[in-house]
């Protein structure tokens, strides 16, 4: 069995069969800055056509609007995105819980 690291997650071979697991989950910190990155399953596309690009930017913006959130960077690839952000208080980036954990 061999465990490394690959794009946020562990991979564990065992025979042919390859289980990723997710990292663990961390606070979310207000005034940290936060590398957030999600690609999608077996790396299939998620964004095929620039309409699919367009809505993300959309609902991204809507985001930002609604919570309290600084954003610094982003990039959208074919199968995964990354956003640098930092949020401005406690929870604003992912829920209303107290306290909020998550994995970025």
């Amino acid at each position: 069995m061999d465990g490394g690291s690959f794009g946020g997650a562990i991979e564990l071979e065992l025979g042919i069969w390859s289980v990723t697991m997710p990292r663990q989950k961390r606070v979310d910190v207000a005034g940290v800055t936060y590398h957030a990155i999600n690609r999608s399953n077996a790396r299939l596309t998620i964004f095929h056509e620039s309409e699919d690009y367009d809505a993300f930017i959309r609902i991204m913006v809507e985001g930002l609007e609604r919570y309290q959130v600084e954003l610094f960077a982003f990039t959208l690839m074919p199968n995964h995105w990354h956003l640098v952000l930092r949020p401005g208080k406690p929870t604003s980036l992912f829920s209303n819980k107290e306290p909020q954990q998550v994995t970025v």
